[in-house]
């Protein structure tokens, strides 16, 4: 049997272990809460089930798909599955759809396709944007809100991370927009002023004509 892809394989221990850090926590609070920490307080607990279900389904089809392809580049029948998922409106009830927007971001790199990719993360904040109040609503103590904003805003960073480098696919004003809510995001002052000097490095790079015109993005808008 050949090796199993590096993709993949990855893909579904990420996939296991997600869905086993469903189970209700019996120590103390991580210092990184994951939406399995306020699964039992959100009032989320089935469509998070059926998210972490359908997402392992997907990535153990594309696993065997792969194993008998001998080809690792993830496949556009997986991209679909993936995509049947994030495009469930059902399911923008818990943020734990924003997991599932991130497969897409790593299925879209594997692919190498860059643009796809950068469209996507726009997309993926733009849902969190407009669910954002509505999920942390859900929450039955203050602590409880808490986590929730912190794991929230952990994503939000993740995904704007990656859009850093958005100038060298001739998206310089996506990495300025970035950016800016990477600087209003950070709380630690020394991080927040490593963002403001790359941002204004990016604009004086784009002011001289070392990046193409390109619109600035008015808003995180849903496609």
């Amino acid at each position: 049997m050949p090796p199993t892809p590096r993709f993949v394989l990855a893909s579904a221990m990420l996939a296991t272990l997600a869905f086993t850090t469903l189970a209700p926590s019996q120590t103390a609070a991580p210092t990184n809460p994951q939406p399995a920490d306020f699964v039992s307080s959100s009032g989320s607990v089935a469509l998070q089930l059926e998210i972490q279900r359908r997402r392992a389904e997907a990535k153990e089809a594309e696993l065997e798909r792969a194993r008998a392809d001998g080809d690792e580049t993830p496949s556009v029948a997986y991209l679909r599955a993936t995509r049947a998922i994030w495009d469930d409106d059902r399911l923008r009830d818990t943020p734990w759809i924003i997991q599932v927007g991130k497969d897409i971001l790593h299925i879209h790199r594997y692919r190498d396709d860059h643009q796809r990719r950068l469209d996507t993360s726009v997309e993926i904040m733009a849902v969190i944007d407009a669910n954002r109040q509505r999920w942390l609503a859900t929450a039955d103590s203050e602590a409880t809100r808490e986590r929730m904003v912190e794991h929230i805003d952990g994503q939000m960073m993740t995904i704007l991370s990656g859009m850093q480098g958005a100038y060298n696919v001739g998206r310089p004003q996506l990495t300025l927009a970035a950016l800016e809510r990477m600087i209003a995001i950070e709380a630690d002052e020394k991080k927040r002023e490593n963002f403001i000097a790359q941002r204004d490095h990016m604009r004086k790079r784009i002011a001289i004509g070392l990046h193409g015109p390109e619109e600035p993005p008015a808003e995180w808008r849903l496609p």
